[in-house]
């Protein structure tokens, strides 16, 4: 009996499922991560950093190394339980991910963690001790030293990681409000175009170049074809910008938008993740993954089941890894 259950263990801890194209591994409490419920992924070299609903799993050579975790309750044996944490973390949602030189910074709902993995020096922004309004903070992108951070409930914030200064940000030369959302969904920076794209649950998006701004919603411009205001995730390639909505998807080029939705193959347009990879655009949906390929074909890919897929993020030039809601991460082969 005691064979057959490491046998089992073993099955479970390194998962490979093969569909009709795809073979994938899956990762998830079984490897010892913190919680199957992945909100955000973050890749450096060999390691994989997964921010879940419950703390900070590292993961590398496919082996948990470190789990990260704050303060929670519990219930144990019927009674509420307070466990003690064992790390720098402000709160254990885990919202985004970045790094700037050694230093990775990690929003969370409890604020800003600074975290040096080597040296285990660890700092926090919130709104107590720096110009942040909120401890919500949603969305983070590097430009440079620079830290764009969006709260989920006050707006767009800059951390100059230099010099320590935080600041209110999306203003115009006079101090006027330029991103007028208190809202930021997600914030994406596109470092070979110099192009900044925020984007909020309520007044669409905002775009920043060449110190300018734009503001894309339902309403404006007449073109643009956006079904929804509420900006769930962005993406660009190949000279196109992508808008994730709750309604479907927008590709904007040189001034055209196009849109697709449920009359071009999704099944439930709601788009939560995207990734452009090898030529193709990896699009991650409340129901199942698809793949719009170099054609402009749109196909679901064949998993075992049509996972909510909250990121996607590259591994190597042949896989790609997704983050799930409930159901942790899948490393997937690209053929």
């Amino acid at each position: 009996m005691k064979k057959i259950f490491t046998v089992l263990l073993i099955i479970l801890n390194f998962l490979f499922v093969y569909g009709n194209k795809y073979k994938y591994e899956r990762f998830s409490l079984s490897l010892s991560m913190k919680s199957n419920f992945v909100r955000t992924i973050f890749v450096d070299g060999d390691n994989i950093w997964a921010g879940t609903h419950n703390g900070l799993s590292l993961i590398n050579s496919g082996k948990v190394v470190s789990n990260f975790f704050a303060n929670y309750k519990t219930v144990i044996s019927g009674n509420l339980k307070e466990i003690e944490g064992n790390s720098f973390l402000a709160d254990n949602r885990i919202n985004d991910i970045e790094k700037i030189s050694d230093k990775y910074y990690i929003a969370t709902d409890g604020g800003l963690n600074i975290f040096e993995y080597i040296s285990s020096n660890w700092s926090t922004i919130h709104k107590e001790n720096s110009r942040l309004g909120s401890n919500l903070i949603k969305a983070i992108a590097k430009e440079h030293t620079i830290l764009w951070i969006g709260t989920q409930n006050k707006g767009l914030y800059t951390y100059n990681t230099v010099s320590g200064e935080s600041k209110i940000a999306g203003l115009d030369i006079e101090g006027k409000e330029i991103v007028n959302s208190k809202r930021i969904s997600t914030i994406n920076y596109i470092e070979n175009e110099g192009l900044l794209i925020v984007g909020t649950y309520d007044k669409g998006i905002f775009i920043k170049k060449d110190n300018e701004w734009a503001n894309i919603t339902t309403k404006y411009p007449l073109k643009s074809r956006l079904p929804s205001d509420r900006i769930l995730c962005t993406e660009y390639g190949n000279g196109e910008l992508w808008v994730g909505t709750n309604k479907g998807l927008v590709g904007i080029r040189s001034g055209k938008y196009r849109l697709m939705n449920e009359k071009h193959g999704f099944e439930y347009p709601v788009i939560l993740s995207m990734l452009y990879f090898k030529d193709n655009l990896y699009i991650g949906t409340a129901r199942g993954l698809y793949v719009l390929d170099s054609e402009d074909e749109l196909s679901k890919m064949e998993l075992d089941k049509s996972y909510r897929i909250l990121d996607i993020k590259s591994i190597n030039d042949n896989k790609i890894i997704i983050a799930t809601q409930n159901n942790g991460m899948l490393e997937i082969d690209i053929p």
